[in-house]
């Protein structure tokens, strides 16, 4: 997998897309999805396993810090 390289608010956007799906009743493959596709409306080239990896390690670490 590529380094991805997310910006501030892609991070942040990915992030609220995820957890505001989780905190409306949907199940995580649900919101993983919906924010699999923001992170894809921004980088369309990436392939859907290569962005759903780079999402899964963003929400991975943010529960690291948190």
């Amino acid at each position: 997998m590529a380094n991805a390289v997310i910006s501030t608010a892609e991070h942040r956007a990915i992030l609220d897309t995820y957890w505001e799906q989780i905190e409306f009743g949907s199940q995580p493959e649900s919101a993983m999805n919906l924010a699999t596709i923001v992170y894809q409306q921004r980088h369309p080239a990436v392939p859907v396993d290569e962005a759903r990896a780079v999402v899964g390690d963003l929400l991975e670490s943010t529960q690291l810090v948190s």
